[in-house]
């Protein structure tokens, strides 16, 4: 990989991490339209520009994350919201791989979520309201199902 291909290749990482899309799915979509290989090292790259993406996140909510550690409750939801993904890692594995070839289809399934979401007449967050542990475990489900490729975590 030259470096312009790494140039590229971040850009397109942290122009599709925020967004509701697959920037796992997008990447690997990429490497193959430049003819790069899915070898070992490039499993060492993507690493990096998703530590540079939790880099960035982190530096900008650095406030929000410091309340999170300061308030027990907040921490505790936290843990609980993450909490599904351990056993999901484990579950999904062999699925993962099994499917890895369905990424397309997976980016098509989030899209086909996301048109259905937008008719939703629900407002988004939690407006002037704390998050009870039920809303931050059916979170911690959903984004679970990001395990699978093309499944996005922010479109879950």
């Amino acid at each position: 990989m030259n470096d312009l291909q790494a140039f590229l290749l971040g850009l397109i990482q942290g122009l599709t991490e925020f967004f509701p899309v697959s920037s796992s799915s997008h990447l690997y979509f990429a490497k193959r339209a430049m003819g790069l290989e899915q070898g070992a090292g490039m499993i060492y790259f993507d690493l990096f520009c998703h530590l540079g993406t939790l880099l960035a996140a982190c530096s900008f909510l650095r406030a929000e994350i410091l309340k999170i550690f300061s308030s027990f409750r907040s921490f505790a939801l936290l843990s609980l919201a993450l909490f599904p993904l351990i056993p999901c890692y484990f579950l999904f594995k062999p699925l993962r791989t099994a499917l890895s070839g369905f990424s397309s289809l997976f980016l098509i399934i989030t899209a086909a979520l996301l048109f259905f979401a937008s008719f939703s007449k629900k407002p988004n967050g939690f407006p002037n309201k704390e998050p009870k542990w039920r809303d931050v475990l059916c979170i911690g489900v959903a984004q679970s199902l990001a395990l699978l490729p093309g499944i996005s975590r922010s479109g879950s």
